[in-house]
């Protein structure tokens, strides 16, 4: 469950509870082709598998975890192609040192 850091403390609990009541109900991927829960289970297997697409519980593994913004894990971000990665811009600090130099970079790029 993501938290903006904004949201109000009444609609945090809210979204607590429903996510809960979710995880409660365990799991039905009746109706997909793959079940992300038991796929990895099924990887590289010769013989017909048993394939388990629904579930009154989560497995053990499985995590319900919520998520603060701008305190979102690495494996939380890696589901969303779009996600910005503010970690990856460069800042600068600012100062009143006239003497400091800002320094250009270009990039060269070799190959097509």
């Amino acid at each position: 469950m993501w938290n903006g850091k904004n949201a109000p403390l009444d609609r945090r609990r809210v979204a607590v509870g429903l996510a809960q009541e979710l995880w409660n109900e365990g799991y039905n991927y009746s109706e997909c082709d793959v079940c992300p829960l038991t796929a990895a289970s099924l990887l590289g297997r010769r013989d017909e598998p048993e394939i388990i697409n629904n579930g009154a519980f989560r497995p053990d593994w499985a995590l319900l975890a919520k998520v603060t913004q701008h305190m979102e894990t690495v494996l939380f971000r890696e589901k969303f192609l779009d996600w910005p990665d503010f970690s990856r811009v460069i800042r600068t600090k600012s100062g009143d040192d006239d003497d400091k130099q800002v320094r250009t970079f270009n990039v060269y790029r070799f190959g097509n």
